[in-house]
């Protein structure tokens, strides 16, 4: 393919995307956004789905802001 694309309506039509909450035995939680949604606006509810214990966090660049931070180590 070689293309990138814009997220949200495409050329094959409206996208979606996948939020994964996960530990080291897989998915504990998934949230379902729209494609031209921020990646922002999937970490609120993941991190309702499951209880406060996090110690480690790997995400992608989308989910680099400050809020995020903040909630992380509050």
């Amino acid at each position: 393919m070689g293309h990138a694309e814009a997220p949200g309506r495409s050329r094959g039509g409206f996208t979606t995307k996948l939020h994964a909450r996960c530990d080291a035995q897989g998915p504990l939680a998934l949230v379902l956004t729209p494609g031209q949604a921020h990646d922002v606006k999937g970490f609120p509810p993941l991190m309702r789905m499951i209880g406060d214990w996090i110690n480690v966090v790997r995400a992608d660049k989308g989910y680099d802001a400050d809020a995020i931070r903040e909630e992380l180590s509050g």
